[in-house]
């Protein structure tokens, strides 16, 4: 596994460069629907005018986890993808490339565990010996079986989440950090949940490739509205950052590269409004996801 440089300083540069990510996921989701499977960290590097794929990278993530075929790197692939791989299906059965897009925004929780928890907020990478690192080290497991438990136990074992959470360094992350890690997982545990159960209700009558297709439609609606909940979440944790350490624009963290998306706002008007007195970002030109989705 090759190393893997962070390329940010401070953490609310690490939160704005997550958010940024889930910003364009978030917007290609909701015009196209055809992107969770493609959501792969290790193809950032497209032709510009490709509407698919990665929108950020962290310098040197690229080479960090194998890719499987067209489901990105194992060590953030979504449970419902290495379940689908547990049963020997390297692609959905119908021919179709459509995923739902809950599956990148989980992949997105999981890279932001990865990052918090391997790395202190300043950017310096954590002890090898670190409890949190050790468990990590299942998630890329070439075995999806055993990747797939890992997670699963970050979902519905109470005692692992409060161990993950624990592990976040309060003195570099601080608690905006860890509030955020909370209503994430609790985001995805119940995204997961809903997942199963619908697959279980319609396994009895649908075949899989007209259960695939029916479940993994999503309106855009309803992709918004699970974009703002979560952007939400990381707009609060900026917002906390912002009144305790930043009232001046953010600066975009060296080594980073997105796909330019038609009607995106630059990180400079995007970023924050000024701060408020409640500790939230204030309401910058594209603070409004429903102004920002003009669907």
């Amino acid at each position: 596994m090759s190393e893997y440089e962070a390329c940010f300083t401070s953490p609310i540069q690490a939160m704005v460069l997550i958010r940024d990510a889930l910003v364009d996921y978030g917007a290609l989701a909701a015009s196209n629907n055809d992107v969770g499977l493609d959501f792969l960290f290790s193809k950032i590097i497209v032709p510009r005018g490709v509407r698919r794929g990665v929108l950020v990278e962290p310098k040197g993530l690229a080479t960090e986890a194998e890719s499987d075929d067209d489901d990105g790197p194992r060590l953030f692939q979504s449970m419902s993808t290495l379940s689908r791989m547990m049963l020997g299906q390297s692609k959905p059965p119908s021919s179709s490339r459509t995923a739902n897009p809950l599956e990148g925004f989980e992949a997105i929780f999981y890279f932001f565990c990865y990052t918090v928890l391997k790395f202190h907020g300043d950017g310096r990478k954590k002890s090898e010996s670190d409890r949190v690192h050790r468990a990590l080290r299942a998630w890329p497991n070439a075995d999806p079986a055993i990747a797939y438990a890992a997670k699963k136990s970050l979902m519905t074992v109470k005692l692992t989440a409060q161990n993950f959470t624990r592990n976040i360094d309060s003195s570099t992350w601080g608690e905006p950090c860890r509030t955020l890690f909370e209503r994430y997982r609790t985001f995805v545990q119940k995204s997961v949940y809903n997942k199963i159960t619908i697959e279980v209700q319609k396994s009895s009558t649908d075949t899989v490739d007209s259960l695939t297709q029916s479940h993994n439609f999503m309106p855009p609606h309803e992709v918004v509205a699970h974009y703002r909940e979560i952007k939400s979440y990381f707009d609060h944790a900026i917002g906390t950052y912002s009144m305790a350490f930043y009232r001046t624009p953010v600066s975009t963290p060296t080594g980073v590269s997105t796909i330019p998306f038609p009607g995106t706002p630059s990180r400079r008007e995007y970023h924050l409004g000024p701060a408020t007195s409640k500790g939230m970002p204030g309401k910058g030109k594209y603070q409004d996801a429903e102004s920002y989705f003009a669907l």
